[in-house]
């Protein structure tokens, strides 16, 4: 399979994805990984999936800013925070 065709079908892969967790919340690592791991190397497909989903989320963190509690999450924040490294 030349390059471009599966640039398109990983596109493709990736906007199907966006569109399972924008309307379930979460999802786009469960559908995305495995099916372009059949394209690309899982070692170079997890930091991307990372830098793909950081958008979905601060999209759907900015549409649910309202209710958003920051006193009731902080120490979740903390904790999710020094768990990270």
């Amino acid at each position: 399979m030349d390059s471009f065709t599966v640039f398109v079908i990983c596109s493709v892969i990736m906007i199907f994805a966006g569109m399972i967790q924008g309307v379930t919340g979460f999802g786009f690592s469960l559908i995305m990984l495995p099916l372009m791991s059949l394209f690309i190397p899982i070692k170079e497909l997890i930091p991307i999936s990372v830098i793909c989903s950081i958008p979905i989320n601060l999209m759907v963190l900015y549409h649910a800013r309202k209710e958003l509690s920051i006193k009731r999450t902080a120490l979740m924040i903390i904790f999710g925070i020094l768990a990270i490294p």
